[in-house]
Order: C-alpha cells, then sequence, then structure tokens
C-alpha cells in the first residue's frame, strides 16, 4: 500500500487521502445519490455476510480448488484474516452460518503485531489486531485440504537453512523467513505446520503429476516449489 501511495506521489496521496478522511468524518456525502440499476442490472442479486468479528478484516477467501472447481462442492468458505486474527472465519452458505478455525503457531516466542504508531479515530491506542499467523492466502488442493501462508515461528532461521549440508541452503542460504505454511483438513480437523527456508506470501497448486505447490516470497523476487 506504501508502493502504491508512493506512485501517486507521496506527498499528493497522504494530502489528499487526508482530506477526504476528513470530510467524510466531519459527514460529508456525495454531491450525486448514486443511480439505481437499470434494465439487466436488475437481474443481480447479492448476497453479503458479515463473517468475522467488527476488529478484524478480510483479507482473501477459497471455496474450491481452483483446477477443478467439484472439489469442495456446496462446502465451507475459508478466509484469512491476515494481520488481524488468529483464525481462519469461516462461512457456511448454504446453511447461513459462520465459525471459526484456529490457526496455531509452533513457538511461543512467534511475534505478533506491533501497537498503533498513532491513535485511531476509533480504537484511540488500543491495538485491536492480534495475530502472530498473519494467514495471507490459503488454497483447497485436490484432497479438499486447505493450505496457507502462515508464520508457525520466529523470523530467524534455523541453521540448516543458512549454509549447512543441505544442497538448497548451499545454493541459497536464507536468514530469515517471515512466514511458513500450514495445512487444515476439513475431514479431521487438525493443522499440520511445515516449517520452511524461504518466506511464503501467496500459493498455487500446479496441474501436473506431482500437484506441485508453488508459493511466491512476498516482494522478493522468487518462487519456491515443494
Amino acid at each position: 500500500m506504501r508502493g502504491g501511495l508512493g506512485q501517486l506521489g507521496a506527498e499528493r496521496a497522504t494530502a489528499e487521502f487526508g482530506d477526504w478522511t476528513t470530510r467524510i468524518a466531519k459527514g460529508e456525502l456525495p454531491a450525486e445519490a448514486p443511480p439505481r440499476p437499470q434494465g439487466a442490472e436488475r437481474n443481480v442479486v447479492i448476497t453479503q455476510w458479515d463473517w468475522a468479528d467488527p476488529k478484524a478484516y478480510l483479507h482473501d477467501e477459497i471455496s474450491t480448488d481452483k483446477r477443478n472447481p467439484n472439489v469442495n462442492a456446496n462446502g465451507l468458505i475459508y478466509g484469512s484474516p491476515e494481520e488481524s486474527r488468529d483464525y481462519l472465519p469461516v462461512l457456511d452458505p448454504v446453511h447461513n452460518t459462520i465459525t471459526t478455525v484456529k490457526t496455531p503457531y509452533r513457538d511461543p516466542n512467534t511475534p505478533g503485531q506491533p501497537k498503533p504508531l498513532q491513535p485511531s479515530t476509533f480504537w484511540g491506542d488500543e491495538a485491536i489486531w492480534d495475530t502472530h499467523t498473519t494467514v495471507h492466502n490459503p488454497m483447497f488442493d485436490e484432497k479438499g485440504r486447505l493450505w496457507y501462508t502462515a508464520r508457525i515461528r520466529p523470523n530467524a532461521n534455523p541453521a540448516y537453512c543458512k549454509g549447512s549440508d543441505s544442497i538448497s541452503a548451499k545454493l541459497t542460504p536464507l536468514a530469515n523467513s517471515g512466514r511458513q505454511l500450514s495445512v487444515y483438513d476439513p475431514s479431521t480437523k487438525k493443522t499440520d505446520m511445515i516449517d520452511t527456508c524461504f518466506a511464503t506470501h501467496h500459493l498455487l497448486f500446479a496441474e501436473d503429476a506431482n500437484n506441485t505447490l508453488w508459493t511466491s516470497s512476498g516482494g522478493g523476487g522468487a518462487l519456491s516449489a515443494g
């Protein structure tokens, strides 16, 4: 988001958005009401659910294996609240119910969220985000298991990532990993945590015989496969 503001020009962008926010806070409304749907637009029906909590936000969601939309048919939809919560919000659109799945982390020293740099208009100095796992991107595999990028430990990598006898460590020694991987099996309700030397951000299953899982590093210019 900072990068986007920078492309617009940081000084000008922050001034414009700040002015916009101030005017809304004072009660300003659009000069004209948005037009009502016309013609074919009137055939579109949108159903919305509020399926986390008032202090969380939803970054992403998944309902099926993108390679095979028959996976998890009429099943639960899983979201990722990223920096806000240590759970996955779960929506059952068939029965109109909401639940959560806890996102565990392996090391009790896994960092949480820092305190706000400045007070919020609504929450003051309260740190309303409390996640450690910072789940970013969920994805179904061909077996209906839910994989997601998540932090399970502190950033510093173990020794075998930094230059051990491992072929990967010799080729690309890595000192830190900001996110790793977790996989949740809805049939057993069990979550397995998978440590990685490389950082993860987005993930995607390949359409190959091995169902290779590719992950991006979140801006580091690298892809990893497993």
